[in-house]
């Protein structure tokens, strides 16, 4: 092959690779923005009512509230003390949207059909599950939402008997919310109210979380939180108040980290048993209302009821746990068919039909314990059937990362000289440096840092630290290749070092695509294994970008270093008799 079809074969490879990688990078976060839950089908409406524990339900939710700027607000403290607390956990991502989702159906991100990023008012769907307000209102109960115009799109009227929006996330709009939320508590009384602020949110992504203005908005929202717990009846009714995330150091949220899916959840009221409880799931605050009211608890729920927390009777507590795991059993055979896992085993279908008999019998605690364990042979029974699947996928991709990482061993085994070796040493330098250059102003690899559509604009400035990352190895290289007269050879061994990084980079990414598939399917995969595939990606596009624009300028400065380095090495001696000859 003559040198320049060689030359003209590795920039074609370096032009398809950009594309390649540009596609994948297009997939993976095209999927995520589409994601769907794996059930498969409607559930039919539960229809399991029980005796109601407590006439209302008012739930507070505080947008950006994080749990320790919780315990520094006076009435919420006060609360806190007098009723039961728990830190809330949310299952990832931490976005708002799908938080929302969570606290009013009881199902997770994987499985509610919330969007894993949040999207603008205008693009806001119906919540495709049944929720808390549906539920309530096939047994006869009212509700209402006062909030953001958010609302509005993600819960039917036809489910609510008052609701009452705003456009600000502002201070403003939160007066405006408290105060339309007292005259509804006063007027109406609905069984069922879901009040939102949203100014912390708002103030923390602004200020951060640690600033002044977010403190002081903290205790604006507090104060609306004593007018809103002045207004009820605590004697008749219950007070829930959480926040749907927490955030950051730097006001972001969005991601797997643990900081803001940590949440205050605190309850007081009717029925209420005092005390400090440990942390529970965000899924279950949907089944904690619907215990808390006696309505039906949404069909797609996959949280637990805490019943410690609650004051009821035996024959109280056997009918909520029977309705739970009557409820815990269709949505966990549903899912399992829509995995292709099969159905709920007949242990946890016998368990239930017993917990049923002994109620007939009047054996309560035999009833409840029955029940019980049905739900947790249920829950057990859908961990391993996802899990299951998770790992057959998984092994099927095995051999591409076999594949991936053991030819490029090969060759380069077979091809082993000191100048392979030295170009191998310039790829691992150039790859490090990029991801040092990103990481170093306080980068990290998690989508809280993402602004909500924009995360091909926040990695977009990374070509520059492509072209600084390979433009070190690069000149590693001429540093290398000081005696080299050639200047092909020079072209050559600068392409190489792209094509190498690329190798490089592809283990990373097949990595990343045994863990987690080339994209959001069924099951949301590890978010910060998913954000470091999608940059890995993006550093393939920009290296090989980059790779096919260097050898130019490489062997431009390789013929100028050369010169200067031919000119030092020209014995002064000689030079002074040329010139004595000449003259």
């Amino acid at each position: 092959m003559s040198k320049t079809a060689l030359l003209v074969l590795m920039i074609v490879a370096l032009l398809l690779a950009a594309v390649g990688a540009n596609r994948l990078a297009d997939t993976l976060v095209l999927s995520m923005y589409a994601y769907r839950s794996p059930v498969k089908g409607s559930l039919p409406p539960t229809r399991e009512a029980t005796n109601p524990l407590a006439a209302q339900v008012v739930l507070v939710v505080i947008d950006g509230l994080r749990y320790d700027t919780s315990q520094q607000m006076p009435t919420l403290s006060s609360l806190r003390r007098s009723g039961a607390a728990a830190l809330l956990v949310y299952p990832p991502p931490s976005t708002t949207q799908t938080a929302w989702t969570t606290i009013v159906t009881g199902s997770g991100p994987e499985t509610n059909d919330a969007p894993l990023v949040d999207r603008p008012t205008g693009l806001i769907q119906p919540i495709r599950l049944d929720t808390i307000f549906a539920a309530a209102s096939r047994d006869s109960l009212t509700t209402g939402v006062v909030g953001l115009s958010a609302w509005g799109r993600l819960i039917p009227p036809s489910d609510l008997y008052v609701h009452a929006y705003v456009e600000s996330t502002a201070d403003d709009g939160d007066g405006e919310v408290a105060e339309k939320a007292c005259v509804f508590l006063r007027e109406f009384q609905p069984n069922l109210l879901l009040i939102q602020f949203s100014q912390l949110e708002s103030v923390g992504a602004q200020f951060g979380p640690t600033s002044e203005q977010y403190a002081a908005a903290a205790l604006r929202c507090d104060g609306y939180l004593s007018r809103i717990a002045s207004t009820m009846d605590l004697g008749k009714s219950v007070l829930l108040v959480l926040s749907s995330h927490g955030m950051l150091e730097r006001g972001t949220f969005g991601g797997a980290e643990v900081p803001p899916r940590l949440a205050p959840f605190v309850m007081v009221g009717r029925g209420v048993t005092p005390g400090a409880y440990r942390a529970i799931g965000a899924m279950d605050v949907a089944p904690l209302i619907s215990a808390i009211l006696g309505a039906p608890i949404p069909a797609q729920a996959l949280g637990q009821i805490p019943t410690t927390m609650l004051r009821m009777t035996d024959h109280d507590a056997a009918t909520k746990l029977l309705a739970l795991a009557a409820q815990r059993l269709r949505i966990g055979n549903t899912y399992l068919a829509s995995i292709g896992r099969g159905a709920i085993s007949k242990s946890a279908q016998g368990d239930l039909l017993t917990a049923q008999s002994s109620l007939l019998v009047g054996n309560l605690t035999s009833a409840a314990e029955l029940a019980g364990l049905s739900v947790q042979q249920a829950d057990l029974e859908i961990v391993r059937g996802r899990a299951a699947r998770l790992n057959a996928e998984r092994q099927a991709r095995l051999p591409i990362l076999l594949a991936v990482l053991g030819v490029p061993a090969l060759v380069f085994w077979l091809k082993r000289s000191l100048r392979v070796l030295w170009l191998v040493l310039c790829a691992v330098v150039s790859v490090e440096l990029y991801h040092l250059l990103y990481l170093w102003p306080g980068g990290s690899y998690s989508f809280s840092q993402t602004a909500p559509g924009e995360l091909a604009a926040q990695l977009a400035p990374t070509l520059a630290n492509a072209a600084v990352a390979l433009g070190v190895g690069t000149l590693l290289i001429i540093w290398g290749l000081r005696r080299e007269k050639d200047l092909f050879q020079v072209a050559k061994q600068v392409l190489a070092l792209a094509l190498i990084t690329l190798v490089l980079i592809a283990g990373g990414v097949a990595l990343c695509f045994v863990w987690n598939g080339e994209r959001f399917t069924w099951y949301i995969p590890n978010l910060t294994a998913a954000f470091l595939h999608y940059s890995l990606l993006v550093q393939a596009m920009w290296f090989a970008f980059v790779g096919v624009l260097l050898p130019l300028p490489a062997v431009l400065l390789h013929w100028a270093v050369s010169k200067c380095l031919a000119r030092r090495r020209q014995p002064r001696g000689r030079s002074s008799s040329n010139s004595l000859q000449e003259a």
